[in-house]
């Protein structure tokens, strides 16, 4: 019986496997996502997680409709924070201290008139974390809108959630900053809705932790 060839051998130390066609791509547009992902470049490490918890709060309770949600389900959301907090690396010892902000910017948000106004199920056209691509300026933009509707009026509303907070005086500075701060961010998105036909834009910030909605003129 011939046992087969098991000989090692070594390839060039600079060879690449080949690549069909079908897989050399590239895209023809520069792609430009990063200008709407900078909420959190300048925070710390727990501010981020208090804002990436906080948005899945208000997420999910959009998705339901706030008219919707009874009391076991608040009560059962709430109960995640230290648990959606741990997951994402809070140790035990500042467990407390990050998931205050997050329990009362969640009970401030669903007990404020503005609050349940952007995360009532009445609205038409609601969405959630809606992913939207367009071309901007040239540029291949990838985005995902917190929360959009269109109200009674026939307005259709962005609103993008900022964790942002401001403690003491001054929070009118503040606002006008974070408003400043984030122009590009909700022109692009405006820009996006208006290529898809929409032509009664209005864009906003709310900050869960103030119960403030801010909108861009």
């Amino acid at each position: 019986m011939t046992r087969p060839d098991q000989t090692l051998r070594r390839v060039a130390s600079d060879w690449q496997p080949p690549v069909g066609e079908r897989l050399d791509w590239r895209p023809a547009l520069p792609p430009r996502e990063r200008e709407v992902e900078i909420e959190f470049n300048w925070a710390g490490v727990q501010a981020r997680r208090i804002g990436t918890v906080l948005h899945r709060l208000l997420e999910r309770v959009g998705q339901v409709g706030i008219e919707h949600l009874d009391d076991a389900q608040r009560h059962s959301l709430r109960e995640r924070i230290p648990a959606l907090l741990k997951a994402m690396g809070t140790g035990h010892a500042d467990l407390e201290t990050v998931a205050a902000p997050v329990i009362e910017a969640f009970d401030r948000t669903l007990e404020s008139e503005t609050g349940r106004w952007i995360l009532s199920g009445s609205h038409r056209q609601a969405a959630c974390e809606l992913p939207l691509t367009g071309i901007i300026d040239d540029q291949l933009v990838n985005a995902v809108i917190d929360r959009t509707f269109v109200d009674e009026n026939g307005t259709r509303w962005i609103i993008d959630y900022k964790s942002g907070y401001h403690a003491g005086g001054e929070l009118e500075g503040f606002l006008g900053e974070e408003a400043s701060r984030y122009e590009v961010q909700l022109d692009t998105y405006r820009r996006l809705f208006e290529r898809m036909g929409e032509t009664d834009i209005k864009v906003a910030l709310y900050l869960p932790r103030h119960d403030r909605l801010v909108v861009a003129s």
